[in-house]
Formats: C-alpha cells, structure tokens, sequence
C-alpha cells in the first residue's frame, strides 16, 4: 500500500473484473428501467 498519501490505494491491481463487476449490474438494471419506461410511454412500440 502506498504510505505517501492519506487516502486508501486498492492494491488488488490483478482483480480489476471484480471491481467493475458493479458497474456493468447498474447499468443494465437502469437498461431495463429506462426500456420500462419506454413501453409505458409507447405501449403500441413494445412489441
């Protein structure tokens, strides 16, 4: 870990999938809000 700064450094460098594994979730749960949203506002286009 990097003692120069006083704000946390991840260190697991080799698992950097698993950090991202979050954003990839988040951003098909908001897919799949806004394509609700979508058919909702256009029920004839939904299909």
């Amino acid at each position: 870990m990097n003692t120069l700064t006083d704000t946390p450094v991840c260190t697991q460098s080799g698992r950097k999938g698993i950090a991202y594994d979050w954003q990839s979730l988040y951003a098909a749960a908001q897919a799949a809000e806004l394509d609700r949203e979508l058919a909702a506002l256009a029920p004839a286009l939904a299909e």
